[in-house]
């Protein structure tokens, strides 16, 4: 019965770890970040905050891929900035951000596998919100906006679980709306 035990967890533990998504080994790029076109600000700004965040985590910077440049990865660019170099990016493991008109507004589904991942969202806000689903699955907390309240956890090899996950609003938007005033809402 102890035998039986113990191969079943080694079983379990086995497959846990193969079903995982590796963005970074031993402090090197080891996946991409995919956009379908860089004048497509949405897929822009999710990917230069994924890049961001993930190298905060590592010291790391994702190369980001475009599509539209024969899988060439363009090296230093900014939303909005002029088009650098093409590189080449070898065989890196992809992380598609994409949108989608068939998704509501602010809807996005993330799937993780071991061979690439992918976040499409029905809007820029989606793809923000499933970058950040992503990010809490690394370990990412922000419970307030203030970098004080960040909790970013530092490692020279970042992986995701498998997965599957979509997420759509329950009220026609996510956001919680605060003004500021000098008046009292009642007088």
């Amino acid at each position: 019965m102890k035998r039986l035990l113990s191969t079943l967890l080694a079983f379990v533990c086995a497959t846990a770890l193969a079903a995982s998504f590796t963005l970074v080994e031993e402090g090197r790029p080891v996946s991409a970040i995919v956009v379908n076109r860089w004048s497509d600000q949405q897929e822009a700004l999710a990917a230069v905050q994924l890049q961001e965040w993930v190298l905060q985590m590592t010291g790391v910077e994702l190369p980001i891929l475009t599509k539209a440049y024969d899988h060439g990865f363009l090296v230093g660019w900014q939303p909005g900035g002029q088009l650098p170099e093409v590189a080449p990016y070898g065989e890196l493991r992809p992380i598609f951000l994409e949108t989608d008109g068939a998704l509501k507004a602010e809807e996005y589904r993330l799937e993780v596998a071991e061979t690439h991942m992918r976040i499409t969202g029905g809007d820029k806000y989606a793809l923000l919100y499933g970058v950040d689903a992503l990010l809490e699955r690394l370990g990412v907390r922000w419970p307030h906006p203030e970098r004080l309240w960040r909790e970013v956890p530092q490692t020279g090899t970042l992986r995701a679980e498998a997965c599957e996950e979509s997420s759509k609003p329950f009220f026609r938007i996510r956001a919680v709306h605060h003004h500021q005033s000098d008046h009292a809402l009642f007088a």
